[in-house]
């Protein structure tokens, strides 16, 4: 029985000299592609957790305090901010998300009457809201807070 040998045009074999001028060019920018991706979840891409609140009232000055701001379970276009115009623990505003903007619709808080607006950084990390408050002496306190993490 006679065997014959099979040349290089046959088989699919990788031709080093002529593949690796490619290789290593496309290893590299996989690599890069992989290293410069962010982790996704990671407390940086959220709004919720603690946050400095500066702000300056028509009523009382400078003030500076906490925040907690979690997202509603109900509607995770919606956050809720706990210790809301410095009112304590427990006292939550509710203000609608829309990218960027932020919406505090008039609401009820331990019977202060809120309402106002602001917006959201790029970065998540500043809130700006510029808010009315009237506790029902018919005087309107004018707010604008900066929240930073």
């Amino acid at each position: 029985m006679q065997y014959k040998i099979l040349s290089n045009k046959h088989w699919p074999i990788f031709d080093f000299r002529k593949g690796f001028k490619y290789l290593l060019p496309g290893i590299t920018l996989a690599f890069l592609f992989l290293i410069s991706c962010e982790p996704f979840g990671d407390e940086a891409d959220t709004l919720e957790g603690v946050w400095n609140c500066t702000e300056n009232s028509s009523e009382y000055g400078y003030q500076a305090y906490e925040v907690n701001i979690t997202y509603l379970k109900s509607d995770s276009s919606q956050i809720g901010i706990d210790n809301f115009y410095n009112l304590g623990s427990g006292k939550v505003a509710v203000a609608d998300i829309d990218i960027w903007d932020l919406e505090l619709n008039t609401q009820t808080i331990d019977g202060f009457i809120i309402s106002g607006r602001g917006t959201i950084s790029g970065n998540l990390k500043k809130i700006d809201i510029t808010y009315q408050v009237d506790d029902g002496s018919g005087t309107i306190d004018n707010v604008t807070s900066s929240y930073e993490k």
